[in-house]
């Protein structure tokens, strides 16, 4: 009997639910979360040229991100493929400063008109070709993982051939015509 008052009393209740202020009809009460893309840091691509500070902002804020990312792993609160592309992204990070900063140094002699300013501008050349060989080193290694994750998940039964192809097509991608 208190039973069928308790089953009876839920659905009557859930009716008198109070609005929260600005709460409308058409905006759903849940909340979900936005999904997830693989790879999603990997393609630089997307990344639309920035100032020198609002990439170093990114860049301290990676840093923290990815010097928690360990510990948070072997709490078991972050999976490893996580930790790794916070890892992955500050050398993408200081790939993009690099180049920032040549950007900048060679905006200065041209406004400037200094012509001592050429070894400071090779200097600064060589600076970001280093970081994008690393940021490319980078992103093979992690396309290799990743395609070795996949093919573990494949051989186990829990992934499918299409993600195999795909992970075959982005490292074939970021070594080049080569191979």
């Amino acid at each position: 009997m208190m039973l069928g008052m308790i089953v009876a009393a839920v659905p009557a209740f859930a009716l008198d639910e109070p609005e929260f202020p600005g709460q409308s009809d058409s905006v759903p009460s849940e909340i979900e979360p936005p999904l997830l893309s693989q790879n999603s840091e990997l393609d630089d691509s997307t990344l639309d040229p920035r100032s020198l500070s609002a990439i170093e902002n990114d860049l301290e804020r990676a840093r923290k991100r990815a010097e928690s990312a360990e510990r948070l792993f072997r709490a078991g609160i972050i999976a490893k493929v996580e930790a790794e592309q916070r890892a992955l992204r500050i050398v993408q990070l200081e790939a993009m400063l690099a180049e920032a900063r040549l950007d900048e140094a060679r905006k200065v002699a041209v406004d400037t008109g200094k012509a001592g300013s050429d070894g400071e501008i090779a200097r600064v050349a060589e600076e970001a070709r280093i970081a994008t060989e690393q940021c490319h080193r980078a992103e093979i290694e992690a396309a290799l993982r990743n395609l070795e994750r996949q093919k573990k998940l494949l051989a186990l039964g829990s992934g499918r051939k299409s993600d195999v192809n795909r992970a075959e097509e982005q490292l074939a991608k970021l070594r080049g015509p080569g191979n």
